[in-house]
C-alpha cells in the first residue's frame, strides 16, 4: 500500500510537470519572437489576418485600405512617415517604387484586385508629399482632400486642450463604378465641420478603466469634441479600447472608424469590424503590407505537434520514473541524503517547465544536485567496499551457481574464481560446458580437482545457452539458483546481497545489476551509460512492486521451486527474457538488487553491437508476443510502447538535417529553443541514476549525453528494423552462442 501511494504521488507530480511544460511554448514562442531575425516580408495568402480581411472586403462596413509599404522613411529611417522626409527628400523613384510594391504585395496576397476591387490609400503620418498624389492619380486613385479639425497625439492627452486644422487627404480607387460604401466615405471626408480625433494612443498598456484616468479624460474629451471620424492604431486595440469605442460609437456624430498600422493584427481587426457593424458604422482598415512577423508555415504547427508528442512520451514517463525511483530509494533506505536530492530533483523539473533554458534553473540543478550526487556516490562507493555478508536467518540455504560456457577459455578463470570468492556460503558452482573446441572444459575441471564445490559438465557437441542452463538447474541442489555467464565476473558479495530478497516467500527471481567492465572506449560509454540508466531507473522501478520483467542472464537468482520446474527455453533469442515471463506466469514476484553487481564485456564495435542489439530487440518482441496474456500489465505495455514510440521519435530526430535544409535557418530558429529545455532534462534523467551507481565514478559519463543522443537514434533505427522485420514475417539473422541462427 505504501508503495502504492509513492507511485500515485510520483505519478502526479509527473502529471503536473507535464502540465507546466506544456505551458512553456507561452515563455519561448515569445523568446523566438523577439529574437528572429528581422526580415521584412510581404503579407501572404496564408497569413490569418489576410484570410479574414480577404473575406470581409466586399462588406458594406468596410474598406480596405493600403498605408504605405514598409511605413519606414526610405531616407532617414524612421517609422512616422514614408512618403515625406523632413531631414531630406525622397526622390520621384522612390515614392513610385513604394506605392508599385504596396499594391502588388495587396494583389498578391489576394486582398484586392486591382481595378475592380473597391481601396483606398492613406500614408503614414499627417504630412505628405505632394508628388505621391500624383503618382496615385496615375494609377487609377481619386483624392479627397479636405481641412479638418483634428485632435491627434502628440503630447500627453491631458493637456491637448485645443484642436488643430490640417490638411487631410486620401485617395480612393472607384474602380470605374459607385459603391455605396465608398459614396458614404466621400461624402463624410468632404463634409463641413469634420472633426477627426485619436483618444486612444498609448493605450496597449492600459488595463483598468477606473484607476487610470486616461479613459475618463479620453470620454469627456469625445463628448466634448463630437467627431466625425475616429483614428486608433491596432497596437492600442485591447479590452478598454474596445469599451471605449463601444460608448463612443453610440454618439450620433461618428461616422467613420479608421484603425492604421494593421499587419498581424487579425483578432484586433475582427472585434473591431464586429463593432461597427453592431453600431452600423463605416471603418477604414488600414492594412501595412508588410511585416517582421516570422512567416505562418506548416513549420510551426510540426513543431508544436512535436512538443506536445515530447511531453506525454517522455516528460510524463520521465519525471514519473525520475521521482518514483528517487522516492523508492528513501523509502528503502531511510538516506538523508536521497531526501534531499528528491526535494533538488522536483524543484529542478518544476523551474526548468517554468523558466525554460534560463540561468537560473540550470544554475539550480547544477549546483544542488551534482553537490548532493557527489556526495551521495562518494559515500556509497566507501560504504560499499568492506560491507559483510547479509543473512537474513541464522541457517543460510545452499545456493547453487551455474555457469554454462562455450569456448570461454579466455574468461572462464576469472568467471570461477569470483564465484569462489564470494563471501556467502554455503553454495555450489555448477559448470556447463556447452561442447567447446578449447580449453574451457580442461580449464574448468583443474578447478573441480582443486574445490569439492566447484561441479563441471559437459555436452559433446553445442547445444545452445538455454540446455546448458537446464542441465545445471537440474543437477544445482540449493534452494537459490543463481544463473551468470561464464565471461561476466560478480562483485564479491553478489550472493550475499540477493539472498535475502527471497525471505519473501513469493519471490520467484532477483535481477542483479549487470555494469560493463571494458568501458575505456567511446563505443563501450555509451552503452555503459544505457546500462545504469535502464537499470537503476525503469527495472529499479519495476523492482519496486517487485514487477521486473527481464532478469538478465548475465546474472539473477530464482527460487529452486521456481527453476526446477521451468525450463530455459530456445523459442525466442531472449531466454532471460522469457524465463522471466514464464515466473509471472506461474505467479512469482521478480525483484532487483542494484547493489549486486555483475561486469561483463560489451561489444567494442559496431558490427558485434549490431548482432547483440538485434538479438536482444528481436527476442523480446518474441518474447512479448509468446506471452500475450500479459499485453494488460502495465509494464509489459509500456515496453510494447517502446517498440512504437521509439522509432517514431527516432525519425523524427533523423529528420531534423532534412527539415533544416527544406526550412533553412527558420526551422533552426524555432527548433533550437525547445531543444534546449528538452536535452537539458534528458541530460539530467541519464544523470541522475549514475548519482546512485554502487562503486560511483561514473557520474562524468554524462559528458557523452550529446553523442548519446545520437546514439539513441542508432538504437531506435535498429529498433525499426527488428519491429518492420517481425512483423512482416522475415525474421533477423544473428550470431548467438557459436551458432547462426534465423529467427522468425
Amino acid at each position: 500500500m505504501r508503495l502504492n501511494k509513492i507511485f500515485l504521488l510520483s505519478f502526479a507530480i509527473g502529471v503536473i510537470t507535464t502540465i507546466f511544460a506544456s505551458f512553456l511554448p507561452t515563455l519561448i514562442d515569445p523568446f523566438i519572437a523577439s529574437t528572429f531575425p528581422r526580415k521584412l516580408r510581404p503579407l501572404n495568402k496564408n497569413d490569418g489576418v489576410v484570410k479574414y480581411l480577404t473575406s470581409i472586403k466586399n462588406d458594406p462596413h468596410v474598406l480596405i485600405s493600403l498605408h504605405g509599404y514598409t511605413h519606414t522613411c526610405p531616407v532617414c529611417g524612421s517609422t512616422d512617415h514614408e512618403f515625406f522626409c523632413p531631414e531630406g527628400s525622397i526622390t520621384d523613384a522612390e515614392i513610385r517604387e513604394h506605392v508599385d510594391a504596396g499594391l502588388k504585395a495587396f494583389e498578391e496576397s489576394g486582398l484586392t484586385k486591382l481595378g475592380i476591387d473597391p481601396l483606398a490609400f492613406d500614408p503614414p503620418g499627417i504630412t505628405w508629399d505632394e508628388r505621391l498624389w500624383e503618382a496615385l492619380e496615375e494609377r487609377g486613385f481619386s483624392i479627397l482632400r479636405n481641412t479638418i479639425a483634428t485632435r491627434l497625439p502628440g503630447q500627453p492627452l491631458k493637456t491637448r486642450l485645443t484642436i488643430t486644422a490640417i490638411n487631410f487627404a486620401t485617395a480612393i480607387s472607384f474602380a470605374n463604378y459607385t459603391d455605396p460604401k465608398l459614396e458614404k466615405i466621400k461624402n463624410i471626408i468632404l463634409g463641413e465641420n469634420v472633426t477627426l480625433g485619436e483618444y486612444t494612443w498609448g493605450w496597449r498598456n492600459i488595463t483598468d478603466t477606473t484607476n487610470d484616468p486616461r479613459y475618463a479624460q479620453a470620454i469627456e474629451l469625445v463628448e466634448k469634441d463630437k467627431p466625425t471620424i475616429l483614428l486608433l492604431h491596432a497596437m492600442d486595440y485591447n479590452e478598454v479600447t474596445e469599451q471605449f469605442l463601444d460608448h463612443v460609437l453610440s454618439q450620433e456624430s461618428v461616422k467613420l472608424v479608421r484603425m492604421d498600422d494593421i499587419t498581424i493584427h487579425e483578432n484586433e481587426t475582427r472585434a473591431l469590424v464586429n463593432l461597427v457593424r453592431k453600431h452600423d458604422r463605416l471603418v477604414i482598415l488600414a492594412v501595412i503590407p508588410t511585416t517582421f512577423a516570422p512567416p505562418h508555415s506548416p513549420l510551426r504547427i510540426l513543431i508544436d505537434i512535436s512538443w506536445y508528442a515530447f511531453l506525454g512520451t517522455f516528460v510524463l514517463p520521465t519525471t514519473t520514473f525520475m521521482v518514483w525511483g528517487l522516492m523508492g530509494r528513501m523509502d528503502r533506505k531511510k538516506n538523508t541524503m536521497t531526501t534531499l536530492l528528491t526535494l533538488a530533483t522536483c524543484t529542478s523539473i518544476y523551474l526548468f517547465t517554468r523558466l525554460g533554458p534560463s540561468a537560473i534553473c540550470v544554475i539550480f540543478s547544477v549546483a544542488s544536485g551534482c553537490l548532493i550526487g557527489w556526495k551521495l556516490g562518494k559515500k556509497g562507493a566507501e560504504r560499499n567496499k568492506n560491507d559483510p555478508p547479509v543473512k537474513f536467518n541464522p541457517h543460510n540455504p545452499l545456493v547453487s551457481i551455474v555457469l554454462p560456457a562455450y569456448n570461454e577459455e579466455k574468461t572462464i578463470v576469472s568467471a570461477i574464481e569470483n564465484v569462489l570468492k564470494q563471501d556467502y556460503s554455503p553454495k555450489e558452482i555448477i559448470v556447463v560446458d556447452d561442447g567447446s573446441t578449447d580449453a574451457t572444459r580442461k580449464i574448468a575441471e583443474s578447478y573441480a580437482e582443486a574445490h569439492e564445490n566447484v561441479i563441471v559438465y559437459s555436452h559433446k557437441q553445442n547445444k545452445g545457452k538455454p540446455t546448458a542452463l537446464n542441465l545445471g538447474t537440474k543437477l544445482a541442489k540449493g534452494s537459490i539458483i543463481l544463473h551468470s555467464d561464464s565471461d561476466s565476473y560478480l562483485v564479491h558479495d553478489v550472493v550475499s546481497k540477493v539472498v535475502p530478497h527471497f525471505k519473501d516467500k513469493e519471490v520467484g527471481g532477483v535481477a542483479c545489476m549487470v555494469a560493463i567492465d571494458n568501458d575505456s572506449k567511446l563505443l563501450c560509454r555509451l552503452q555503459q551509460l544505457e546500462y545504469l540508466f535502464e537499470q537503476l531507473t525503469l527495472r529499479f522501478c519495476q523492482s519496486l512492486t517487485k514487477n521486473v520483467i527481464i532478469c538478465p542472464g548475465a546474472c539473477s537468482a530464482f527460487h529452486s521451486q521456481f527453476a526446477k520446474t521451468t525450463k530455459v527455453s530456445d523459442r525466442t533469442l531472449t531466454e532471460d527474457a522469457d524465463y522471466t515471463f514464464e515466473a509471472h506466469k506461474k505467479g512469482w514476484k521478480i525483484a532487483q538488487e542494484p547493489d549486486a553487481v555483475s561486469f561483463t564485456k560489451a561489444p567494442e564495435n559496431i558490427k558485434a553491437l549490431i548482432n547483440q542489439r538485434k538479438r536482444w530487440l528481436y527476442g523480446v518482441i518474441q518474447t512479448l508476443w509468446v506471452h500475450k496474456y500479459t499485453f494488460t500489465k502495465a509494464w509489459v505495455l509500456w515496453a510494447w510502447l517502446g517498440y512504437i514510440l521509439s522509432p517514431l521519435s527516432t525519425v523524427l530526430l533523423a529528420s531534423i538535417p532534412l527539415l533544416i535544409w527544406v526550412f533553412g535557418s527558420t526551422y533552426i530558429w524555432f527548433f533550437f529553443p525547445y531543444f534546449i529545455p528538452a536535452f537539458c532534462l534528458f541530460t539530467f534523467s541519464r544523470w541522475l541514476p549514475l548519482v546512485f551507481y554502487r562503486f560511483g565514478g561514473k557520474q562524468k559519463l554524462v559528458l557523452l549525453s550529446p553523442l548519446y543522443w545520437f546514439y539513441n537514434v542508432f538504437l531506435g533505427l535498429l529498433t525499426l528494423y527488428c519491429f518492420i522485420m517481425w512483423v512482416i514475417r522475415r525474421g533477423v539473422r544473428v550470431r548467438y552462442g557459436g551458432r547462426d541462427i534465423l529467427a522468425i
